[in-house]
């Protein structure tokens, strides 16, 4: 669903998909469902009429935001969950208390410069006011905040929704959350390189793993990598519940396990 860091839902046809993910359940009656969106879900109308007829349906759907950090994701991100089963109860799976950095993720990737990688090569080019405004920012954490000479006028409003715009990522904690802007600093800063991240590094931020957005070589255009971006689930998250629900499935109907 699409706010644009509001409290109230932009105006977007693609809002209403969510009623296409029901007319899927009523179609293909699967014996579980799962869907993963922004926490802000729970307010809009449309997601409670269709929560109201997944309950109706019989799948005793239970929904819950998670931080995605707690499942081995090395960014600060927050989503709703949802699950059902006509089997029985079925809970959102467990936060798993995997702590991933930035490092263990980007820390060994090769220089732009000197990788074969064309998603990596994908740098921004910044002009030379945002160049100072890099330089003054200190490197590993540091934030518009410790260079107010820099501060836009846009970014003195007390309202101004994300705190981190300008700011640069920690080696050892986890990122911020990585957004379709990552080119253009948003809240994605490299910890040490004079430079925001690339592609290749929000991807693994992202997805937190090594092969991220490698299929988008043959797939898409240049153009089209920040929005590709920004709707890529975790696939930690993912993986989770997809094997809780396995486990519910194989104990529902006593399947053995593998």
């Amino acid at each position: 669903m699409r706010r644009l860091n509001k409290k109230r839902s932009k105006r977007d046809r693609r809002n209403n998909l969510v009623l296409e993910y029901l007319r899927f359940v009523k179609d293909l009656k699967p014996l579980t469902i799962m869907m993963e969106n922004v926490p802000g879900l729970v307010n809009y109308t449309l997601f409670k009429r269709v929560f109201a007829e997944l309950q109706q349906l019989g799948y005793q759907p239970k929904m819950q935001p998670v931080k995605i950090q707690q499942y081995g994701v090395p960014q600060r991100r927050k989503r709703l969950v949802l699950v059902g089963s006509l089997l029985g109860d079925l809970e959102i799976a467990k936060p798993t208390g995997e702590r991933v950095t930035v490092r263990d993720v980007i820390g060994r990737l090769e220089a732009p410069s000197a990788t074969k990688d064309p998603i990596h090569r994908i740098v921004k080019v910044h002009t030379p006011e945002v160049m100072d405004r890099i330089k003054a920012t200190p490197k590993d954490g540091g934030s518009r905040a410790d260079v107010p000479e820099f501060e836009l006028d846009c970014h003195k409003d007390p309202k101004m929704g994300f705190r981190d715009v300008y700011g640069r990522l920690r080696w050892d904690d986890f990122s911020s959350t990585i957004t379709g802007g990552v080119l253009t600093l948003q809240r994605a800063g490299s910890c040490t390189r004079r430079r925001s991240c690339d592609y290749r590094q929000g991807g693994r931020a992202v997805a937190n793993s090594p092969q991220d957005l490698i299929s988008f070589r043959r797939m898409f255009q240049k153009a089209q990598l920040p929005s590709r971006l920004a709707m890529r689930c975790s696939r930690n998250l993912a993986s989770y519940n997809r094997a809780n629900i396995m486990n519910h499935l194989q104990k529902s109907l006593g399947i053995p396990s593998a």
